[in-house]
């Protein structure tokens, strides 16, 4: 008895989740190493002032502003349209702040 309950600490857990985590599936983390990359150049092609790339470890989309800005702007997001949303918002503050000016795209 008291070795199978050693050896079961040993075995694999059952499923694709961690011991103590919910085994249902997230649809927002779903995506794959291509899609990502082919969502990340869409929103490069998007918005011209910013670097996005997709981290396949991390399963998100990380954007880096291009302009000159007193710190670093890194926003990441776990989907597309949650980052395109979340660039917007960066982008409205820049403007609002003198970083762009008031016509860019």
């Amino acid at each position: 008895m008291v070795l199978r309950r050693a050896l079961d600490r040993f075995r694999r857990p059952q499923g694709n989740h961690h011991p103590g985590s919910s085994p249902i599936a997230r649809p927002d983390r779903r995506i794959d190493h291509y899609t990502g990359h082919r969502f990340a150049d869409e929103l490069n092609r998007e918005h011209p002032g910013w670097l996005v790339m997709w981290l396949t470890w991390q399963r998100e989309f990380c954007a880096i502003a291009q302009w000159p800005v007193d710190k670093p702007l890194v926003i990441t997001a776990a989907t597309q349209k949650d980052l395109r949303r979340e660039l917007l918002e960066a982008e409205m503050s820049l403007i609002r702040s003198g970083v762009l000016p008031p016509q860019y795209p």
